[in-house]
């Protein structure tokens, strides 16, 4: 075995990258600082949308949950106002085609 082959094999490859990651950090800093801005700013606008849908949509659950508790209470109401003539003509037809 040559000797540069023994001397590559007795070196600790973990502890020349430890040695020279330093210097690695002093060449890549402005790389490193722009990908976690994008990765920051890329995980806020996701968060945003996904925020922003979630509550757009327990909102509009919400809003479907009164009206359908609702339903029942408005539902005897309507043909007493037709009867009483509160309600446009147009009411009282669509109730008559149910």
């Amino acid at each position: 075995m040559k000797s540069d082959h023994r001397h590559e094999l007795k070196t600790n490859e973990l502890a020349d990258w430890l040695a020279h990651f330093p210097e690695w950090l002093k060449e890549n800093r402005m790389m490193l600082v722009g990908g976690a801005v994008v990765i920051v700013v890329a995980a806020g606008v996701y968060f945003r949308l996904f925020y922003q849908k979630s509550v757009v949509s327990a909102r509009a659950q919400s809003r479907l949950t009164s009206l359908v508790t609702q339903l029942p209470s408005q539902k005897g109401a309507i043909p007493g106002r037709c009867r009483r003539g509160r309600t446009s003509r147009t009411c009282c037809s669509t109730l008559r085609g149910i």
